[in-house]
C-alpha cells in the first residue's frame, strides 16, 4: 500500500521540486539583472523533509533522515566557497549567523539563544568554535522530542515510545535500538541534552 501511495505522490512531489527550482532560477536571474547578485546573500533551506513512503511512512515529524535532514545552502559571492559541511545548524542559529555574515555582529540581541556561525561558514575554520554535536527535534506540539547527534538519532514521545538508531552502523535506520544498546557515555549525553 505504501509503495502504491508513494508512486502516486511522487509525480506531484517532483513537480513541486521542479517548480521551486524554476522560481529560484527567476530569483537568481532578477539579482543578475539588477546588478545585486554579488551583493546578496541567498539562503536555501526548508523546515522539513518528506518520508515519501520510506519506512512505510509519509510526511514529516519523525526523526528518520528523510524527514529530518534538510538543506542549508548559502550563496554569498566573493565570500563563500563551493563546499559541503556536515553542520547541524538549528533554526535558532540562522538569524545570528546571517547577521554575522552581514557584518552586524553588534546588532545580535543578547537574548538570542542561537549561535553565530558566520565566520566558520565563511572561512571553513572551526578551530575557535566547534561544530554543534547535536540538534534538537520537536514535533506535534512538543509531544515528540528527540536529538540527532553525529552518530545517533533518538526520539521519544509523551507516552514514552522511543526510536533510537545508530546511523554509523545502520545508515538506513532499519534496526531500532534501546538506550542500553549504546555506550553509557552516549546515552547519558543524549538524555542530558533533552
Amino acid at each position: 500500500e505504501s509503495r502504491e501511495k508513494a508512486e502516486a505522490c511522487a509525480p506531484f512531489y517532483f513537480a513541486n521540486v521542479t517548480g521551486l527550482d524554476k522560481q529560484l532560477g527567476r530569483v537568481f536571474q532578477a539579482l543578475e539583472e539588477s546588478g545585486e547578485a554579488d551583493n546578496t546573500i541567498v539562503i536555501f533551506t526548508a523546515d522539513h523533509g518528506e518520508m515519501m513512503g520510506s519506512q512505510g511512512r509519509f510526511g514529516k515529524l519523525v526523526l528518520y533522515e528523510e524527514a529530518y535532514c534538510v538543506p542549508f545552502m548559502v550563496k554569498y559571492p566573493g565570500h563563500t566557497k563551493k563546499s559541503q559541511e556536515d553542520l547541524m545548524i538549528s533554526p535558532v542559529d540562522i538569524m545570528p549567523t546571517l547577521l554575522g555574515m552581514m557584518g552586524l555582529n553588534e546588532q545580535i540581541p543578547e537574548t538570542v539563544e542561537g549561535k553565530n556561525y558566520a565566520q566558520e561558514i565563511l572561512t571553513g575554520n572551526w578551530s575557535t568554535q566547534p561544530k554543534p554535536k547535536s540538534a534538537l527535534f520537536l514535533g506535534y506540539n512538543n509531544r515528540i522530542k528527540g536529538l540527532r547527534t553525529d552518530r545517533y538519532s533518538f526520539q521519544i514521545d509523551n507516552d514514552g515510545d522511543q526510536l533510537l538508531f545508530d546511523r554509523e552502523t545502520d545508515p538506513y535506520q532499519q534496526t531500532e535500538l534501546t538506550l542500553s544498546d549504546i555506550p553509557k557515555a552516549d546515552s547519558d549525553f543524549i538524555l542530558s541534552e533533552l
